[in-house]
């Protein structure tokens, strides 16, 4: 059942239908199904197939999250960060990206290592940080490599290093992330571990353009007026 919810939900062999989703997904959490229990709640999230509703997804979380279900735990802890449907929480957050982050879930461990790069509810500790970003971007995510670029390129929690920036940039521009791809032009253009080269600013800036970067249609035309 819900594999059936998710079929619809992602319109996977059939039309999408979040209404259908949720319908299938309904049925699967009478048997306690703790991923049926994430779906729906992260469908009351945002109001796809059904009425928005935070109580209702606070809720269907943390019955999934009992469960150690990692993506109800990174869910929670998103709705504790932001305030979302409960009194914004910081210790929360923590506890429940923790949980979901020990098992390798990788949005959460991007969300642990932001809280202690950003000072959220704990003292800044980039080598924390850098900890966490570095096994979420091992698994590939854009958003760590983004992160893990820019404490290598600013020295902290790890030694300065812009060639070890530059690789971790382009990680995450090759996954079609503006804001690498805004970085990693601007490491083109200042020289910045790699040789200058406007050419691969260009492309860069042009790839984050078309995304509708501000920042990078703005350096276009600061090249080009050159």
């Amino acid at each position: 059942m819900f594999a059936l919810g998710k079929l619809y939900e992602k319109g996977r062999g059939v039309t999408k239908d979040y209404a259908q989703a949720v319908q299938w997904y309904r049925k699967a959490v009478e048997h306690d199904n703790a991923e049926a229990q994430t779906a729906l709640g992260v469908m009351y999230e945002y109001g796809q197939g059904i009425s928005q509703d935070s109580a209702q997804a606070l809720q269907w979380f943390r019955k999934a999250a009992d469960q150690s279900e990692a993506h109800a735990q990174f869910h929670l802890g998103n709705l504790y960060r932001d305030g979302t449907g409960v009194p914004q929480d910081y210790a929360q957050a923590l506890q429940w990206y923790n949980e979901a982050a020990e098992q390798n879930d990788a949005n959460a461990q991007v969300s642990l290592g932001a809280m202690y790069a950003q000072c959220l509810g704990v003292k800044c500790d980039y080598v924390q940080a850098e900890n966490w970003f570095y096994k979420a971007a091992e698994q590939g995510s854009s958003f760590a490599q983004i992160n893990l670029g820019t404490l290598y390129a600013n020295g902290l929690g790890v030694t300065l290093d812009n060639v070890t920036a530059v690789a971790w940039y382009y990680k995450s521009a090759e996954q079609g992330l503006a804001e690498a791809q805004v970085k990693l032009g601007l490491m083109y253009e200042n020289s910045l571990g790699v040789k200058q080269d406007n050419r691969q600013a260009i492309k860069w800036y042009k790839n984050a353009a078309v995304q509708g970067n501000a920042t990078a249609q703005s350096n276009l035309n600061r090249i080009n007026s050159k």
